[in-house]
């Protein structure tokens, strides 16, 4: 994770602007859905990138864990991923 230096409060109902330099480097524009993940004690957001980043980012987890799994569970499992890429991109959502 990269420090930049830059630190904001939270305003009395909970928000904190991110600032413009790390919007603009990221490509987040107003009106962008935003997601947010904890991770240990730490706060994650995450320019959200629709139904086929969250397949690939599954995708990416069985890939690392893949090898701790029996093989007939690993397929199992593999084959319900392709289905859901299948299933995005027959809607449209890439």
């Amino acid at each position: 994770m990269k420090t930049t230096g830059i630190s904001r409060r939270i305003d009395d109902v909970g928000r904190i602007v991110i600032p413009r330099e790390i919007r603009k480097t990221l490509g987040i524009k107003a009106g962008d859905p935003i997601e947010i993940f904890t991770h240990d004690r730490e706060i994650v957001l995450k320019k959200y990138d629709g139904l086929g980043g969250a397949v690939e980012r599954l995708y990416s987890e069985f890939s690392s864990v893949r090898n701790d799994l029996d093989e007939e569970t690993a397929d199992q499992i593999y084959r319900h991923i392709e289905a859901l890429r299948k299933a995005v991109q027959s809607i449209g959502e890439e």
